[in-house]
């Protein structure tokens, strides 16, 4: 079984960051976007994945050789963006008699209650012999400001949109993973083409199966924007503090790929010399420096990449610092992503 990761996007919202590295490749709290889909794979023993690429392909390819160690990565370049169903199709060759697979947005960073999510959606989905299963969430949002996947009460899709479709289904937000049944390979096009629109619709409306798994356990976090970004590492930083399901499955995929990693608050940050406010959060790996001077302080909510080297000799407030960054500050950084 294979999984097919989405990573060929342009990621506009999030420039200029994303004009050096391509947004899958940036990390979230020390891990790069991508690792956030390819871990809950690895959980159920998927290790063979495909990757398209468009927008700094050695960036995504280079981000995935240093982070993806006992895998097996293929990569499918595309000259021109082919959106979600034209990448699957121009990949097809790499999909085919592989049974059925897994598509996965590359830059979204959801995170888990339950380990269990994706096995039981495909125990589901093999029942039911479905053409394809959606991974869906409860949304107050959904069906509003925004577009839903509308469920019918048999638990099939019945479309997509803000408008709701007849019959009483309920809106719900989709979190950008679906398990494809092989089959649905000979209806990918190899031109710009959408999944959810041009493949899965289509399919229902010939009697297909499209069904949908609700997932209360899930947390879905907006990255699209530096705003969002740093409010939802933020989020995370002090679900980890706590220690509660969400924060116990990010322990897991810290410890799983970038083991070595601290998080310490005001009190523990002081033991190491590290000014942080009260109510502040610092997450450090091991192998980086972080050396303050002159009266240098961290402010809000701060991660620390592997492999750096960062001396600032003002304040750092809410910032993202990328593995292997190697600099000197002079002046104050804040609500900032540094590569």
């Amino acid at each position: 079984m294979k999984a097919f990761i989405l990573t060929a996007g342009l990621g506009t919202r999030l420039r200029p960051f994303t004009e050096k590295v391509a947004k899958p490749a940036i990390e979230f709290l020390t891990l790069p976007m991508f690792a956030y889909s390819t871990y809950p794979m690895e959980q159920m023993g998927i290790n063979d994945f495909i990757m398209n690429t468009h927008h700094l392909p050695e960036t995504l390819q280079h981000t995935v050789n240093e982070t993806l160690k006992n895998t097996n990565v293929s990569f499918s370049h595309e000259p021109e963006i082919l959106g979600s169903a034209g990448g699957i199709g121009h990949a097809k060759n790499l999909l085919s008699g592989s049974g059925d697979f897994f598509v996965l947005n590359g830059d979204t960073v959801n995170l888990f209650g339950d380990v269990n999510v994706f096995s039981e959606l495909k125990t589901q989905h093999d029942k039911n012999d479905s053409y394809a299963t959606l991974l869906l969430m409860p949304h107050p949002e959904a069906g509003k400001s925004l577009s839903a996947a509308w469920v019918n009460p048999d638990g099939s899709i019945a479309g997509f949109g803000k408008s709701s479709p007849k019959g009483g289904a309920k809106p719900y937000h989709f979190v950008g993973s679906i398990l494809f049944a092989e089959r649905s390979l000979a209806d990918m096009p190899t031109a710009f083409a959408n999944t959810l629109t041009d493949v899965i619709m289509p399919a229902a409306k010939r009697g297909e199966r499209v069904d949908s798994y609700i997932c209360e356990s899930v947390m879905f976090g907006e990255t699209g924007n530096i705003s969002d970004y740093l409010e939802y590492q933020k989020k995370c930083l002090h679900h980890l503090y706590a220690n509660d399901s969400w924060g116990k499955y990010l322990r897991d995929i810290l410890n799983y790929y970038r083991p070595g990693w601290r998080l310490l608050d005001a009190k523990l940050a002081a033991e190491q010399n590290l000014p942080l406010e009260d109510g502040g959060l610092l997450l450090i790996h091991d192998s980086s420096q972080l050396i303050l001077k002159n009266g240098g302080a961290l402010v809000g909510h701060i991660s620390v990449g592997p492999k750096c080297c960062v001396e600032a000799n003002s304040s750092l407030d809410n910032v993202s610092i990328g593995g292997g960054v190697h600099l000197k500050l002079s002046n104050p950084l804040s609500n900032s992503i540094i590569l």
